[in-house]
């Protein structure tokens, strides 16, 4: 509730919130790949031809980039996070995205900057890497 009020007073915070949205609950959970090549990270080598899978929802929490990552901040800064991708791996649709999330919470604030979504009114998709909602209840 006091982030919806941080947002309903300040309508000019869309944007970064936008991409704090993203980075704390990114709509992609993983990625599979196979290398082409050997790669080494943390000094552990993963062998050519390995499958592996990146857990890059996992990203926008990890404390040695984000402090307090488990915390929903809609002024945080948040230089990068992986909430639509990144490089030649970016959702083309991304600006997009940003864009309509910021008209969005612009529009439904400037509305209902007083509302409640109560627990038993959230409905997640049943999805293996796509986090959403199928349904959100709120109460005016």
């Amino acid at each position: 509730p006091e982030q919806r009020q941080i947002l309903a007073s300040h309508p000019d915070l869309a944007g970064p919130a936008a991409d704090e949205f993203l980075r704390f609950d990114p709509p992609s959970q993983y990625q599979g790949r196979w290398l082409t090549r050997d790669v080494t990270l943390h000094g552990i080598t993963i062998p050519k031809d390995s499958r592996v899978l990146i857990v890059n929802g996992a990203t926008g929490r990890d404390e040695r980039r984000f402090e307090r990552p488990d915390e929903l901040e809609v002024r945080r800064d948040v230089e990068l996070h992986l909430g639509l991708g990144f490089g030649r791996h970016l959702c083309l649709g991304a600006q997009l995205a940003r864009l309509e999330m910021c008209i969005g919470v612009q529009e439904f604030l400037a509305r209902w900057p007083e509302y409640d979504a109560p627990e038993d009114g959230v409905e997640r998709i049943h999805s293996s890497n796509v986090r959403g909602m199928s349904g959100l209840r709120i109460e005016v």
